[in-house]
């Protein structure tokens, strides 16, 4: 059986906890939040470097969330169809399949059924080329 996995409302109070802990740190710190206002900063300065990962696991929840709210057949279309052709094509796959890992299924058994299949291609004979 699958490992348990995590809920929309379970990954919705992460994001808010991780929001919080985020917020506090910007405003102890006297970072400037950004905004969606035209004035706005367009980074975060004077980032201590333990808020990359606390950023990168608060991006990665929501990207979950994301990706949960879709399910697996509209998250890895949507995927699949929003980004640009990829510079490296291994990265782009790993990704698509890390969408496609998050939704865990179980197939069926084939201990108890065997299967037989004949060669992959039909004997062909060459035709002669006239001399």
């Amino acid at each position: 059986m699958a490992d348990s996995q995590p809920t929309l409302v379970e990954l919705a109070a992460k994001v808010t906890e991780l929001s919080e802990t985020f917020t506090k740190y910007l405003k102890d710190n006297n970072v400037p939040q950004i905004t969606f206002a035209a004035d706005s900063p367009v980074s975060y300065s004077n980032m201590a470097p333990e808020t990359f990962t606390l950023r990168q696991t608060l991006i990665d929840t929501l990207q979950d969330m994301w990706i949960l709210t879709q399910g697996p057949s509209e998250s890895v279309f949507n995927y699949v169809h929003s980004v640009s052709p990829p510079r490296n094509r291994t990265n782009y796959i790993s990704k698509c399949f890390k969408i496609i890992r998050q939704f865990p299924t179980q197939l069926p058994s084939t201990s108890s059924t065997t299967s037989t299949f004949g060669p992959p291609y039909p004997s062909t004979v060459q035709p002669r080329t006239p001399k």
